[in-house]
């Protein structure tokens, strides 16, 4: 995040700001050709075996610590890409439905807020500098 947009702001010009985010888009597509497999091979395999030997208590406190632990912007990213409503269900299997409103209000809100307002800023920034690098002048 942080050489995306020290990488942005030191190009003096649009047209190197066209070719650093033209550089940042080409490495973004390698990233997810490469993530997207890995993440489908752990849906198909860890997942099920996670499911198999452990109970939903032990896994969903194990993913609790996670997202209490974890870096805000990545679990905002879970949110995001899981929705509201599927983090809530989730959260409601092994919680009160009160404690999972303040878990939202206190600890995921905030979180999906930043997720919004750095990543997918980022991301909708390199994508339309990345439309403009392939607009003909």
């Amino acid at each position: 995040e942080k050489l995306i947009m020290e990488d942005l702001t030191q190009a003096s010009s649009a047209e190197e700001r066209c070719k650093v985010t033209t550089k940042i888009h080409e490495t973004w597509q390698a990233y997810s050709k490469d993530l997207l497999p890995h993440i489908k091979a752990e849906e198909d395999n860890v997942i099920p075996f996670v499911r198999a030997y452990f109970t939903p208590k032990e896994y969903s406190e194990l993913v609790g610590k996670l997202v209490r632990h974890g870096p805000p912007v990545e679990t905002g990213s879970m949110v995001h890409y899981n929705g509201k409503e599927q983090m809530m269900t989730l959260m409601q299997r092994n919680m009160p439905g009160l404690v999972v409103r303040i878990l939202w209000f206190v600890l995921l809100k905030p979180r999906y807020n930043t997720y919004k307002t750095t990543m997918l800023r980022y991301l909708e920034i390199m994508n339309e500098q990345h439309d403009l690098a392939k607009t003909p002048p």
